[in-house]
């Protein structure tokens, strides 16, 4: 799969969700001014604001995408406790994503730590969203790195593609760990979705 076809596809649709909350936080402040200076109300002013962050978080993920294709951002090697990077994701995603996972103490590798735990982080929003009921994680060593799971749902049913819908977010990351040399494989169908994360010794 090409992610960062993907990726692009995803960060396109999701740039328009924000624009389109400013453009109608506009249009009301148009309609409540009545001819007088455009004034917002708290609560008006607080969507435009939340739209703006967004865009501006959209904006520094396909820098960050561009800047790790032209060679400008340059991914850490290690050594990378796995353990203690999911004890950093469990803090990003705080209660909202419960994180579990055993059997990883003393496993490490050659990763970055300073960006393992965000990218993983959002591949388990990303399976949250698509599938149903909890996401089920698992790592552990391998003879050449280790592997980590990410699950939700049941498979079963038509096989669906992965695209775009999944989020830039989700995307961003994946081609954040292919070039940091991890092999990504997904499977997705109605309510399911698991992501294999292959990372390298």
């Amino acid at each position: 799969m090409n992610y960062r076809s993907e990726a692009l596809g995803a960060f396109a649709h999701e740039f328009r969700t924000p624009l389109t909350a400013i453009k109608m936080v506009m249009e009301l402040g148009r309609r409540s001014a009545e001819g007088e200076a455009i004034h917002l109300d708290p609560e008006v002013a607080a969507m435009l604001e939340e739209s703006m962050d967004n865009l501006e978080e959209l904006a520094d993920g396909i820098q960050a995408l561009s800047w790790l294709e032209r060679g400008k951002l340059n991914l850490e090697s290690g050594p990378c406790d796995l353990a203690a990077v999911f004890g950093q994701v469990g803090a990003i995603l705080g209660e909202t994503f419960p994180v579990s996972c055993s059997g990883i103490e003393g496993v490490s590798g050659p990763w970055d730590p300073a960006r393992l735990p965000g990218v993983l982080a959002a591949v388990i929003k990303a399976t949250s969203r698509c599938g149903i009921g909890d996401v089920a994680i698992s790592a552990g060593p391998q003879p050449d790195g280790a592997i980590v799971t990410i699950s939700s749902g049941q498979p079963g049913g038509d096989q669906r593609p992965i695209n775009a819908d999944l989020g830039f977010e989700f995307f961003a990351a994946c081609v954040t760990l292919e070039y940091a040399g991890a092999k990504v494989t997904c499977e997705r169908a109605s309510r399911y979705l698991k992501i294999e994360i292959e990372l390298p010794g």
